[in-house]
């Protein structure tokens, strides 16, 4: 009975989504609908994040978007990417 106990707990331990840790890399990137000096722009930012695989794939959607603002017929698109690569 404890060998079974032992196989059971081991089984379901190995089973377990556990946590891994990403590299995530956020790249923003901002246009314009006209030729102005210093653009495009970007910016990238690194960090390290640990979690499921589930959690990683969350923060990648979270960290992903798009967003457009016009001001006097001067459109600027700024534009969110997030990657995660494991560590």
């Amino acid at each position: 009975m404890k060998k079974i106990l032992i196989i059971l707990i081991t089984l379901s331990l190995l089973s377990c989504d556990k946590e891994k840790c990403y590299t995530c890399t956020t790249t923003i990137t901002t246009t314009v609908n006209m030729d102005l000096p210093g653009y495009p722009q970007t910016i990238k930012t690194t960090t390290v994040k640990c979690g499921t695989e589930e959690d990683i794939s969350n923060y990648e959607k979270e960290g992903t978007a798009s967003a457009t603002v016009t001001v006097q017929g001067i459109s600027a698109i700024s534009r969110a990417r997030t990657n995660c690569v494991l560590d």
